[in-house]
């Protein structure tokens, strides 16, 4: 992938390849180039949109509010499995109200990142808090 860097050349020609229009709404007003990805680096022209300043800063709050929402999630996963020691990812579900597919990407994700861990007994997944660095405090 061939990055380009942004400049006023590209933005131009994303606006007149927009008819210098918000791709949401349609509006002229307050119109800014947007990058679909979040990525500011991936100057593609399939990567950029115009948008009004309105719909934009729509666009960055959903974002935000997503993000928000799959932390807080992540955050009740944690602590129904601190709670419950040996969890399945079916019982995380329901406990949650979450989805199992929901429940599955929290999981699998907060496993990538170290949080949890996991292990089979009888085939199924179990899943743990990983804390292995405090395994020694709790032996007498």
């Amino acid at each position: 992938m061939k990055i380009q860097k942004y400049n006023i050349l590209i933005r131009n020609e994303i606006l007149k390849r927009d008819n210098f229009k918000c791709s949401f709404c349609g509006s002229n007003k307050d119109i800014e180039v947007h990058h679909k990805n979040k990525n500011r680096l991936d100057n593609r022209k399939n990567n950029l949109i115009t948008l009004c300043k309105k719909c934009h800063l729509l666009e960055y709050s959903s974002t935000l509010q997503t993000n928000h929402i799959k932390m807080q999630n992540q955050r009740m996963i944690i602590q129904f499995v601190k709670n419950n020691p040996q969890i399945t990812i079916s019982e995380i579900s329901r406990r949650t109200n979450l989805s199992y597919p929901t429940s599955l990407n929290h999981v699998n994700n907060l496993i990538k990142e170290g949080v949890l861990k996991e292990k089979t007994i009888s085939q199924m997944r179990i899943i743990e808090l990983n804390n292995d660095k405090n395994k020694g405090e709790n032996s007498e």
